[in-house]
């Protein structure tokens, strides 16, 4: 199961901050670098976790990582 939430709303539900056992990946995508400075700061311990960074044109349009 994968869940798919913005960082505003993963901030504001406790119970998606909740660790989950088994097979779940919650992804949670952030507007900009601030956005994404605030939640790992507020992220209690978890067993395991990843930070995927992807840069997007300002337009929005690309479709792959942009350099």
């Amino acid at each position: 199961m994968t869940i798919r939430v913005q960082a505003a709303e993963f901030l504001a539900t406790p119970s998606l901050q909740q660790e989950v056992f088994g097979p779940c990946a919650v992804v949670v995508e952030c507007e900009d670098p601030a956005q994404m400075q605030t939640l790992a700061e507020q992220l209690a311990g978890q067993l395991a976790g990843q930070l995927t960074v992807t840069v997007m044109a300002q337009n929005r349009s690309c479709h792959r990582p942009c350099h």
